[in-house]
């Protein structure tokens, strides 16, 4: 059909998921170099809408258009917490966890192995080169900081700031803007969003119960071996 620019895009959506396949790459060159198709505009059919969302907001920042910037970035972040929700939903579907005889065993490991799936969430945002929610977050929230200093909105933009130093609390660059935002605004303005804050906080608490669900076994394991 000619349709080279669809073309280029089913085969860069079919790599997305067979990043070896060398006749493919051979395929999506060849679409590449044909006049009619934009590389830019080469999606992949299958990717979340939260990853689209970043992809423009990110081409519309390299263009400064603040206002686009801004307005993409916001929806990402929006999508990406209904994306997380329902893949944290589909845990509690799961079938298949480890099994003993004794109730409180049972209930451990089921309760475990949903925390662990609920967690594995994050796992898809490997695709951007981020290992976690908190990261990809802080990375749409610098873009939102310098979107909202560029459009004048300085409170909105140290909201980004104060909430992106609560994922990263010891980004050198993140405190100096806060520096440089407190000369511009009232301190009482450093608030932190309270979609951020819950994501934080939940995030935190299934951490730490995953965290000392394995310190406890490993102690079961050196007692057992003890006795």
């Amino acid at each position: 059909m000619n349709a080279f620019p669809k073309a280029a895009s089913a085969a860069f959506t079919y790599l997305s998921a067979n990043p070896s396949d060398e006749k493919m790459k051979k395929n999506l060159e060849y679409y590449l170099d044909q006049p009619e198709v934009d590389a830019s505009e080469v999606v992949d059919f299958e990717s979340e809408v939260y990853k689209i969302l970043y992809r423009l907001g990110i081409k519309e920042y390299n263009l400064k258009k603040w206002a686009e910037t801004a307005a993409n970035m916001e929806e990402t972040l929006t999508d990406y917490f209904s994306w997380e929700n329902m893949c944290r939903a589909e845990c509690q579907h799961q079938s298949e966890w480890e099994w003993s005889p004794e109730y409180s065993v049972t209930v451990s490991n089921y309760m475990m192995s949903l925390l662990i799936c609920k967690q594995n969430c994050q796992n898809k945002l490997e695709h951007l080169d981020f290992d976690s929610g908190n990261n990809f977050l802080a990375d749409v929230l610098n873009y939102l900081q310098i979107s909202y200093y560029n459009l004048g909105r300085i409170e909105d933009a140290a909201k980004a700031v104060e909430s992106y130093l609560l994922l990263i609390p010891n980004d050198e660059d993140m405190l100096s803007n806060k520096m440089i935002y407190s000369s511009l605004t009232d301190k009482d303005n450093f608030s932190k969003r309270s979609d951020i804050t819950y994501y934080f906080k939940r995030d935190k608490y299934e951490k730490l119960i995953l965290d000392k669900f394995y310190n406890s076994e490993i102690d079961n394991a050196i007692l057992s071996m003890q006795e």
